[in-house]
């Protein structure tokens, strides 16, 4: 995934760079400094159909404590329960998550990379946001446009899943583990600049100032 383009690419074996076999619009995390999608590398391992969100601390301590005390009954119209005791949001040693289902904030399935950051890919209810030129929207995690054909390419060397089992699986009220028989290495970088399968050279907006601060540095070191 390519921050500045608000892009998912996938390639299978003998694919090259700027010919990926799968290209996926995506939604990155916002242009402040606490929700800014980090740069790395991990190993997909499984996939997780119809998820729960494990609200993160930060959103409950910010977000949804403030909601709760404005309307009590905010949980129950959002299919959010409490992990533990209410008296332990605060501290962070209770959780609020959110069941599967229709209007999960994970939508129908996400796709988990196990990493020190916290951040996978995953379906959306937000489908319009998908149509702005700019999708630095979300709080860190990337998420994917059309998940059922990513799912599609993921489980693709699994064997049995259909289109019409990964949609069947997507909307159950149950969520389902799948392990994938092959890990699936996933990079998520950051590039300005790129060319395309034509030949092309791509432009993007620098949406973190990257090139900024390395433009600067660069100055420094050469005045």
């Amino acid at each position: 995934a390519n921050i500045p383009a608000f892009e998912l690419y996938g390639f299978k074996g003998g694919s090259t760079i700027d010919q990926p076999d799968m290209v996926l619009n995506v939604v990155v995390g916002k242009a402040n400094g606490r929700f800014k999608t980090p740069i790395f590398q991990a190993d997909m391992k499984y996939v997780i159909f119809s998820p729960y969100w494990n609200v993160p601390y930060s959103i409950t301590k910010k977000e949804l404590l403030p909601i709760m005390q404005r309307s009590p009954g905010y949980l129950a119209r959002k299919n959010m329960e409490i992990v533990g005791s209410r008296a332990g949001l605060a501290s962070g040693k209770s959780r609020i998550r959110q069941r599967p289902g229709k209007g999960n904030a994970l939508g129908g399935v996400k796709f988990m990379f196990p990493n020190k950051h916290s951040v996978y890919m995953h379906d959306t209810p937000s489908k319009r946001l998908f149509s702005r030129s700019s999708r630095a929207f979300s709080h860190g995690c990337v998420r994917v446009q059309h998940p059922e054909r990513l799912a599609e390419f993921v489980l693709e060397k699994q064997g049995g899943w259909s289109k019409s089992k990964i949609k069947k699986n997507m909307g159950r009220s149950k969520q389902r583990y799948v392990t994938l028989k092959e890990t699936i290495p996933v990079y998520i970088f950051y590039m300005t600049t790129l060319v395309d399968e034509q030949g092309r050279m791509r432009f993007y907006r620098d949406v973190y100032h990257r090139d900024e601060a390395l433009w600067a540095k660069l100055n420094k070191v050469n005045s």
